[in-house]
């Protein structure tokens, strides 16, 4: 859209969806943000709406229009006690809030900043090339 006025109008009226395509989805952008440090047994991530939910009431003095879309772990995270988690909010503002005052996660406040998936480096350790990994990897076998 050309405005931010004519971007909440599509946002609120979502009927046009069904015009493009039957099975078409809008997604809203979100903004992740990673915090250092959170207990994984504390947040399984097959519950992830209930904690999210929980995270929202905890910071509601800090962040009162909180609004959690989504949570993941960073990385696989076999036999960790602690790991990174990367939540995903609303809007910028709320993310700009989180990383300058801090998440209270079960009466801890956790430090956060912002995630940038681009910044992620992938890398094969098949043909030892970036920007993919060795189960999609089509290239010959390279000694590392």
């Amino acid at each position: 859209m050309d405005s931010s006025a004519g971007k909440k109008e599509m946002e609120r009226q979502q009927s046009w969806i069904g015009a493009i395509c039957p099975s078409a989805v809008a997604r809203k952008r979100t903004w992740p943000v990673i915090i250092h440090g959170v207990k994984m047994e504390k947040y399984p991530l097959d519950v992830w709406e209930k904690h999210a939910r929980s995270i929202e009431r905890e910071n509601i003095k800090l962040s009162p229009d909180l609004r959690i879309q989504g949570m993941r772990w960073l990385r696989r995270t076999n036999k960790k006690e602690y790991a990174p988690l990367v939540i995903e909010v609303d809007n910028a503002e709320q993310a700009n809030r989180l990383v300058s005052e801090g998440v209270v996660m079960g009466c801890d406040l956790k430090i956060a900043e912002r995630y940038d998936t681009s910044c992620r480096i992938t890398q094969c350790f098949k043909c030892q090339k970036y920007g993919h990994i060795s189960s999609v990897c089509l290239n010959k076998e390279k000694c590392g």
